[in-house]
């Protein structure tokens, strides 16, 4: 952020590719999402709100899956004997 709000500190253009495992792709995504940072902010025509709404929907249904797969796991044992 340094370099974009002072450009004379460096003498060429930095850029940094930032990869990201799967596993954390929906949170990284829900993160940018509250800073109003998606696809149709970046690209605000019919193709960049679309491509949005569908991220949104992606990131939706990977919390739902998540809580279904966290209901369905059977419950602990207890180490005590009834």
């Amino acid at each position: 952020m340094t370099v974009m709000l002072h450009p004379e500190l460096v003498e060429e253009p930095v850029i940094q590719k930032l990869e990201l495992s799967a596993s954390l792709r929906y949170d990284f995504l829900k993160k940018l999402r509250s800073t109003n940072t998606h696809r149709g902010s970046l690209y605000p025509d019919l193709d960049g709100f679309s491509r949005s709404l569908f991220m949104d929907w992606q990131v939706r249904r990977d919390e739902i899956e998540k809580q279904m797969a966290h209901q369905l796991e059977p419950p602990h044992e207890s180490d005590e004997s009834t």
